[in-house]
């Protein structure tokens, strides 16, 4: 009689298992994706019209440009970082262009990254004011 204990304990483990992950898949079903009805199956899911994006999300998007433009400026090897990436592409472009290949898309990029140093440059000026009150003369905060 005491052998079959184990077996009565290993059996009823098993089944609490069972029933466990049972009720889990029931929760789960909660989360699958609606079931199609027959004369739907093989059909493209009709795209929904987006709405129209907030201003607020505009405004969010022009502030973080500007800080981004902001903190280019700032730092200063960015420009210069930029003009040795002109460099390269110059150089790989003509390495393209003699092995027979499409040079145009790496000269664009280069004419991009040139343009974008020379405005950064040039925004150095409009920039470079100092943002803190400390450096009008105020007394720094300790």
């Amino acid at each position: 009689m005491k052998y079959y204990t184990y077996s009565l304990k290993s059996v009823l483990t098993l089944a609490a298992v069972i029933v466990t992950i049972g009720a889990g898949g029931i929760s789960l079903s909660a989360y699958a994706a609606p079931e199609k009805k027959p004369d739907q199956i093989g059909k493209p899911e009709k795209a929904k019209p987006e709405k129209a994006k907030p201003e607020k999300g505009e405004k969010r998007v022009k502030i973080l440009k500007e800080n981004d433009k902001r903190l280019k400026v700032e730092d200063p090897v960015y420009s210069e970082q930029l003009k040795l990436l002109v460099a390269q592409y110059m150089a790989t472009a003509e390495i393209i262009a003699q092995q027979g290949g499409n040079p145009q898309p790496l000269l664009d990029a280069a004419a991009h990254f040139e343009g974008e140093a020379a405005e950064i440059i040039s925004g150095r000026d409009k920039f470079s004011k100092p943002r803190h009150d400390s450096a009008k003369g105020a007394p720094p905060i300790r």
